[in-house]
């Protein structure tokens, strides 16, 4: 099992909106990010994945 933790994924349009996914504590926070552009998912370093359905 992976964990993460203060993880954050910012968007890169190159302003300081705070778009992006990022964990707070066990919260996982999704602000301004269209999901449809998201890839499928992200491996974990540990092997795990997070994906979206």
């Amino acid at each position: 099992m992976a964990s993460l933790t203060d993880v954050r994924i910012m968007g890169t349009s190159g302003n300081r909106e705070g778009k992006g996914v990022w964990m707070d504590g066990k919260m996982l926070k999704i602000t301004n990010v269209d999901i449809l552009n998201v890839g499928v998912g992200v491996e974990a370093k540990k092997g795990g994945t997070l994906t979206h359905s």
